[in-house]
Order: C-alpha cells, then sequence, then structure tokens
C-alpha cells in the first residue's frame, strides 16, 4: 500500500511525463522530430523510474527521489515555455 507521499510523487510523475509527451507531439506537428523525441525520452526515462520504484529496485525513501522530479518539472516548464515562444514568433 501506497503512503499519501508516494501517491502524490507518481501523480506529479505522471503528469510531467503526459506534458513532456503533448509537448513532443506538438513540436513534431512543426517537424522538429529531433526536439520531439529528445522530449521523448525524457519522459520514457520517467517512465523508467517510476518502474524502478515500484518493482522496489532500490528501497529507499520517495524524497530521495524528489530531485530526479524537481529537475523533470524545471525541464517540463522550459520545454512549454519554449514552445509557446516559438509559436507566438511563427504566429505573429
Amino acid at each position: 500500500m501506497m503512503t499519501e507521499e508516494q501517491k502524490l510523487f507518481f501523480c506529479e510523475l505522471n503528469h510531467i511525463k503526459n506534458q513532456l509527451r503533448d509537448i513532443a507531439e506538438q513540436w513534431r506537428g512543426y517537424n522538429n522530430i529531433s526536439l520531439a523525441e529528445m522530449l521523448e525520452q525524457k519522459a520514457d526515462a520517467l517512465d523508467e523510474l517510476g518502474s524502478h520504484i515500484t518493482s522496489g529496485g532500490e528501497r529507499r525513501d520517495i524524497a530521495d527521489y524528489k530531485i530526479f522530479l524537481d529537475g523533470a518539472r524545471i525541464f517540463m516548464y522550459r520545454s512549454i515555455i519554449d514552445f509557446e515562444n516559438f509559436e507566438r514568433k511563427t504566429q505573429g
């Protein structure tokens, strides 16, 4: 059974992962395949982290993994801002 902290962690992990995949799809719409693939790789890495934690890979407190989530969150926000800036420039 998961603690409340673990539930919140996985909720945020899934949110960030889904956002990265959404942004990747938007970049694909502009034929920026390399950037889309990089974003998808980041999302896949979050998938792997989630699988690693739930499989009992390393017995660590969930707080030990929050630094990875913090980095992913920052990357997600930067990616959103970059895409929004790009869209504003291309749409005039």
